[in-house]
């Protein structure tokens, strides 16, 4: 009798619990793996990011931390023009920054001739995949006063950021962080750069300007700045 039952294999119950044991199995399994694939794409992600936030600040790094602070004299208001207007400027460096913008000049890079200074222009340009940081370079030996050379920095951001930090001695207000920094006899000293991407943020890539004054410049020992050539 026992020999018989064995030889008919197993019961519809048995089958029924095996089919379960090994689907629980299965889910067990895809369980792990799909845990697995999402740590995978995660670190993935998190060094192409660091891979890119390097190649960013390396950048950025060599050509603000050049930035050159060419003493620009005041010019002389004319007829009926309004403050600010071209032809009545104050006197100042050759450097304009606001939150969305920073214009200065720095020594050209061996890529476009490495002679003179060179005219950069990095600005924020919002788009519909969001803003890119965009570069403009100029020359001033180039043949061309109209031709930009332009390269996008960053892109497909939701939020691009300049401040700048003022602490030198002749500033009457207390050390901070400002939105703006024109007409001034300084550099800042230093350049701060937010940026934000939707789910993330990269950490402040904060540069320090090595170059303090203009060479050809008169130096004032006492409010440690230029005082004009």
């Amino acid at each position: 009798m026992t020999a018989r039952r064995a030889a008919r294999g197993f019961t519809i119950l048995e089958l029924l619990i095996s089919l379960t044991l090994l689907g629980g199995i299965g889910v067990v399994m895809f369980g792990g793996l799909w845990y697995g694939l999402q740590t995978w794409h995660r670190a993935t992600v998190y060094d192409e990011r660091a891979n890119d936030l390097t190649t960013v600040r390396e950048a950025l790094i060599r050509i603000l931390g050049h930035a050159y602070p060419l003493y620009v004299a005041a010019t002389a208001p004319q007829p009926g023009a309004r403050d600010g207007a071209a032809g009545n400027s104050p006197a100042g460096i050759a450097f304009a920054g606001t939150a969305q913008e920073i214009r200065f000049l720095a020594p050209t890079p061996q890529a476009l001739g490495g002679a003179g200074l060179t005219r950069f222009d990095l600005r924020v340009v919002p788009g519909a995949l969001g803003a890119s940081l965009i570069m403009r370079a100029q020359p001033e030996l180039t043949n061309n006063a109209t031709e930009w050379i332009v390269s996008t920095i960053v892109d497909h951001a939701s939020e691009i950021d300049f401040s700048y930090f003022n602490s030198h001695v002749q500033s009457t207000t207390s050390p901070k962080w400002l939105k703006h920094w024109e007409h001034q006899t300084m550099l800042p000293k230093l350049i701060r750069i937010s940026i934000e991407f939707p789910g993330f943020k990269w950490p402040d890539v904060v540069i320090e300007p090595r170059i303090a004054i203009d060479a050809s410049c008169s130096f004032d020992p006492v409010a440690m700045a230029c005082s004009g050539r």
